[in-house]
């Protein structure tokens, strides 16, 4: 359901051709519409589009007993990531409810998973491996970690976050006020 080809199709709907730059928020919609349509998916996908998540939404998907994946779109810069939102980028990562950053460098698309000093970890989503009906575990790994210095960033990504309970929305909340008093940075909670 969410190959790259279908992602694309989505994405042609809504206006941007094959073959062209996807925006991290036309990317994070068309995740949503075809997560969102697959009735037998765990998972909901809400889309905060402005960097203000809507908790009643989130408890509401949450007791209908779905899990819930918040993807934020965000511009942090004009060519850069803007220096005061660094730090509050690498901070997420502590947070037990952040599954990670898609973004990257113009025409190269990473999935940001941790950090070391001022890199991020990345893996390239875009390795591929042969499809095999019986699943060798083994096989799943990704050997080919890389390394993107935050400088290198384009400021155009995604960030998300995966919650299950509502126990983990009251942490979110907890955690991006906490967020907001120790940086600047465009993701607040709304009411």
């Amino acid at each position: 359901v969410l190959s790259i080809h279908n992602i694309c199709e989505i994405g042609s709907y809504m206006g941007t051709k094959i073959g062209s730059w996807f925006s991290p928020t036309i990317t994070a919609d068309s995740i949503k519409l075809l997560n969102n349509e697959e009735h037998t998916s765990p998972i909901h996908i809400i889309v905060f589009k402005n960097g203000i998540i809507d908790l009643d939404s989130v408890f509401n998907k949450i007791e209908e007993g779905v899990s819930v994946l918040l993807m934020i779109p965000l511009m942090l810069g004009l060519n850069s990531i803007c220096a005061n939102y660094k730090e509050a980028i690498f901070d997420m990562f502590r947070s037990n409810l952040f599954c990670g950053i898609v973004g990257g460098k113009p025409n190269v698309s990473m999935y940001f998973i941790g950090y070391s000093e001022r890199n991020l970890l990345c893996i390239n989503p875009h390795d591929v491996k042969i499809y095999h009906e019986a699943t060798d575990y083994e096989t799943l790994n990704c050997c080919d970690m890389e390394f993107m210095d935050i400088d290198h960033m384009d400021p155009s990504m995604i960030f998300g976050f995966i919650l299950k309970t509502k126990e983990d929305a009251n942490e979110l909340e907890d955690y991006i006020k906490n967020l907001s008093t120790l940086y600047e940075f465009p993701i607040c909670i709304g009411k």
